[in-house]
């Protein structure tokens, strides 16, 4: 039973991996789309990512499911347990596939964290250069003649002629 249970549980996780490489190789594609400018892209692209998920979400409620039963037969206290302490109880196999498996998560959350960080940025910029634009078309139409360029290092300035209207920063 112990054996059966844990190969089950190696077998969600492998399952839970390939859906979080699916989840990279779209938040990839989000990036892509996002700088092209692609609403309808980005419309597909988080719909996908939002299906996604929620098969994530599944997967993550059956492999906890399956985790409880296995530490309940191991008689393991669950309390902030951890795949590095649950490979002290199985097999050398289970245990180096185990160890494995939690490389390749850590490797792959990395990456989703870091590319969602860029994500993130990337449209904060775009926010702040589009208010940007919107008080200066404002202050256009309303006569204020805003003596604000920005430097080739996208800092606001009055006390030079010689720059944009707009901060070009990407």
């Amino acid at each position: 039973m112990e054996r059966e249970l844990a190969e089950k549980f190696i077998n969600f996780l492998d399952d839970e991996k390939v859906l979080y490489q699916k989840l990279l190789t779209i938040l990839k594609k989000e990036k892509e789309v996002l700088i092209k400018a692609d609403v309808k892209g980005l419309n597909e692209n988080n719909n996908e990512k939002n299906a996604l998920l929620h098969k994530i979400h599944k997967q993550k409620t059956l492999r906890n499911n399956i985790f409880s039963k296995f530490v309940r037969n191991l008689n393991i206290p669950t309390e902030n347990l951890t795949l590095s302490q649950i490979t002290t109880h199985l097999p050398p196999s289970g245990s180096i596939k185990i160890e494995k498996l939690n490389r390749q998560f850590l490797g792959l959350l990395e990456k989703i964290k870091k590319i969602n960080f860029e994500n993130t940025n990337f449209l904060k910029f775009c926010i702040e250069n589009v208010d940007r634009s919107i008080e200066f078309i404002n202050n256009k139409l309303s006569g204020n003649q805003d003596p604000s360029v920005y430097m080739s290092d996208c800092k606001k300035t009055t006390d030079n002629k010689t720059g944009s209207f707009l901060s070009w920063k990407i």
